[in-house]
């Protein structure tokens, strides 16, 4: 019975880590964008597209990494991973949406874009410590 559990867990987690990727993938490529956009306007635009790009390459790494440790039964390794990656996506996603206009347009939708790292983060932290337990 726990082991069925705990395998609907890590398939969850697996889950909620591949469609963080997706949402990962299209934020980071909205926000370039937009920013190349600037960039034509103000070279400090430039140089915020390189990071976003890189942050979110970061992220979309930890969370493949975080996805495949929870598959191979390292857990809390990565649970870590996709809340570290969740972070980072976050705090992209509030700089944007608080300090320059461009995804004000989502609404309260867009905040729930952000939910599936860190659940997934939350789930494999939570399969570590089934695991302990029992």
């Amino acid at each position: 019975m726990l082991e069925t559990k705990m395998k609907n867990l890590k398939l969850i987690s697996i889950l909620l880590g591949l469609i963080s990727i997706a949402n990962m993938i299209l934020l980071g490529i909205y926000v370039v964008n937009y920013c190349l956009l600037l960039a034509t306007l103000l070279s400090k635009f430039l140089l915020e597209a390189n990071i976003v790009e890189f942050a979110t390459t970061i992220s979309i790494a930890l969370i493949l990494f975080g996805s495949y440790s929870i598959y191979k039964n390292h857990p809390l390794r990565g649970g870590i991973c996709n809340l570290i990656a969740g972070t980072i996506t976050i705090a992209i996603y509030l700089h944007y949406a608080l300090n320059v206009p461009i995804l004000q347009q989502f609404g309260l939708l867009g905040y729930f874009l952000l939910l599936p790292a860190p659940i997934s983060g939350i789930i494999g932290v939570i399969i570590s410590k089934m695991k302990t337990v029992y």
